[in-house]
């Protein structure tokens, strides 16, 4: 039985991307944004 792919292997892995870096980028991105700002697709 073969197992499902993560979130982490879809999003992180597969697409060569850095989990620290990405995390860093976002918290830059939202930092004094109110939730009313915030849409994600």
């Amino acid at each position: 039985m073969s197992s499902s792919p993560t979130s982490t292997d879809l999003f992180f892995e597969q697409a060569g991307l850095d989990r620290n870096r990405v995390q860093t980028l976002v918290d830059d991105s939202l930092g004094g944004a109110d939730d009313g700002e915030l849409f994600l697709e």
